[in-house]
């Protein structure tokens, strides 16, 4: 695949769910978040048609993950506080088609891993990947298997017919026996649930033909997916042995013939796609009923999907979390897939937001000094300008229009910044930890980035330096909240060893976060001197508030924001407009 593969997205994909009405933003952001507790690496997007005509489908070069929004019945925002039943069973079948989404990125052969299966096998190749797909992802996600049994239908969309009520020749019959009948050794189906769809595939194909297609697709699900191109090749010869495709049936001018061992044969009244298919609607339904009411201990609700509910319906505080942006307009931000915890290499959106920071600080690093015009030369004749120029010397009114235009650029390269972060880590922190430590190694990145230093520390019943200047962070570092919060003025004076916050000839700021008091007499004092003598020194101090605004201790600007990852917007928006004031 060559490297412009990798930027081919489907027109569907360009679309922000962010930016139309009704929540889809939200929902996609924890619809992501559920599909990571899977497979690393994609992004959902869900608003209403996303995938249509299907329901849901994945750009396997892109891992962008397309769900049709309309399988929830009813916009996010019209989704109560407390879900009810039918909100409920809605999710289960929207997270029935996201697993299985995630199950072809997770367990599928790629693009490249495909072109080893012959042309003329392909399309049976597929058909039989769909149930030994499944049957690999509830092996290693075993709750994952209501979800799919409670969406089956909606699953097999992607292969209904254009005529679903025409009676199956064989080809179609073999098709849809395959892509069934291979879900009871995948374990989304129940034997039961595909008892009458069975009998209707028998009386096209015969006993045994059948027969053999349970075979087939048996031995295709047990393939694990290092021999999964073999086993589907083998598996689609046999299966081309059977029947040719619907495309070769009506290229040869009629149905298929039976192999010889079917008594089964096409006619008026042989099935439909519809009758065969249709008896999985009752195993779906009671699929349904069981995923909601799954525990007892939580009234009757599984308390994963209760979860996944609010998040949608509340825009909760993780999926604030996830939506939460480093501000200002400058398009650098965090998004979905941020781990809940520090201490973890730092995830794709984490290394982006970074890189997106740093462009805007460098930006903000070069400063224009534009002048221009001249009442005579040099410069660039205006024709428009001496004319106006004239008019008004003649008019004895005040000259404004240029007959001669120059422009001098000059840039002048700034000192780079230095920004100090300073954490209160109290008990009542601890519901940020994961948050600031994703911030704190963002921002840490950025400034590193641009040439600037960078350095952040935490008080609490003592303080200590989390993360060095001049040094590249391998990892998102850990924060642990564990009580008081005395020490800020050693934990600023820890910052003030490490980084140059006198050096007036840079652009300097500190900034305090906490949950509105960091502290309080007698430790305010030292905390209160320090800031003093840093704004005296003409180093900017923002005191940053979580969930209300902090007290004043001399800071020069204070701000509350609503969730832990807006101190990003902050510190972001704050450092560019220091740069660029000066």
């Amino acid at each position: 695949m060559g490297w412009k593969e990798a930027f081919r997205r489907l027109p569907a994909e360009r679309v922000q769910p962010s930016a139309l009405p009704g929540g889809w933003g939200r929902a996609s952001a924890v619809l992501t978040k559920a599909a990571l507790s899977i497979v690393g690496g994609v992004l959902v997007k869900c608003y209403p048609k996303a995938s249509a005509p299907v329901a849901g489908l994945v750009n396997r070069v892109t891992n962008v993950i397309l769900i049709d929004g309309e399988l929830l019945g009813c916009t996010p925002e019209e989704i109560p506080a407390e879900p009810g039943g039918d909100d409920l069973k809605a999710l289960v079948v929207v997270l029935g088609v996201l697993d299985h989404e995630c199950g072809h990125v997770k367990h599928s052969p790629t693009p490249r891993q495909y072109q080893e299966v012959p042309q003329e096998l392909l399309e049976r190749a597929r058909w039989l990947e769909e149930g030994r797909m499944e049957a690999r992802l509830i092996e290693g996600v075993p709750r994952v298997a209501r979800h799919l049994r409670a969406a089956i239908t909606k699953i097999l969309l992607e292969h209904r017919p254009e005529d679903p009520l025409a009676p199956m020749g064989r080809a179609r019959a073999v098709k849809a026996a395959v892509l069934i009948c291979s879900r009871v050794p995948a374990g989304t189906l129940r034997a039961a649930d595909v008892a009458d769809s069975e009998a209707r595939f028998a009386a096209v194909l015969g006993t045994e033909d059948l027969e053999t297609v349970k075979e087939i697709v048996a031995e295709v699900c047990a393939a694990p997916d290092p021999g999964a191109v073999a086993a589907l090749t083998e598996g689609a010869r046999r299966l081309a042995e059977l029947s040719p495709t619907e495309e070769e049936e009506r290229g040869e001018g009629g149905a298929g013939e039976g192999s010889g061992g079917g008594e089964g044969e096409a006619g008026a009244e042989a099935p439909s796609w519809e009758q065969a298919s249709g008896p999985l609607a009752a195993a779906e339904r009671s699929a349904r009923a069981e995923a909601v009411e799954l525990d007892p201990r939580e009234g009757g609700v599984d308390p994963e999907l209760r979860e996944i509910a609010r998040e949608i319906a509340e825009g909760g505080l993780a999926a604030a979390r996830r939506l939460a942006l480093f501000g200002g307009g400058h398009g650098f931000g965090l998004g979905p897939g941020i781990p809940e915890t520090g201490g973890h290499p730092p995830v794709a959106i984490e290394r982006t937001a970074a890189r997106r920071l740093a462009h805007a600080l460098r930006g903000a690093r070069s400063k224009r000094l534009i002048r221009e015009g001249r009442v005579n030369p040099p410069g660039r004749f205006s024709g428009r300008g001496a004319m106006r120029q004239a008019s008004e010397l003649e008019r004895g009114a005040p000259v404004r229009g240029l007959a001669f235009a120059t422009r001098r650029t000059v840039l002048a390269e700034l000192w780079q910044p230095v920004v100090g972060i300073a954490v209160d880590v109290s008990g009542s922190m601890r519901p940020f930890e994961g948050p600031i430590a994703s911030v704190a190694w963002v921002v840490h990145s950025a400034v590193e980035q641009v040439g600037g230093r960078a350095a952040v520390s935490l008080f609490g019943d003592e303080a200590k330096l989390l993360c060095r200047p001049g040094r590249r962070l391998g990892e998102v570092p850990e924060v642990s909240a564990v009580g008081g919060s005395e020490d800020v003025g050693e934990g600023i004076e820890l910052l003030r060893a490490v980084l140059p916050l006198s050096d007036r000839r840079r652009p300097r700021l500190l900034f305090l976060v906490g949950d509105g008091c960091w502290t309080s007499a007698p430790w305010a004092e030292a905390g209160e001197r320090n800031i003093t003598e840093l704004r005296a020194g003409g180093c900017g101090v923002v005191s940053i508030g979580i969930g209300s605004e902090p007290r004043p201790h001399g800071e020069g600007s204070r701000v509350a924001v609503g969730e832990a990852l807006e101190i990003a917007a902050v510190i972001g928006s704050a450092a560019v407009g220091a740069l660029g004031a000066r």
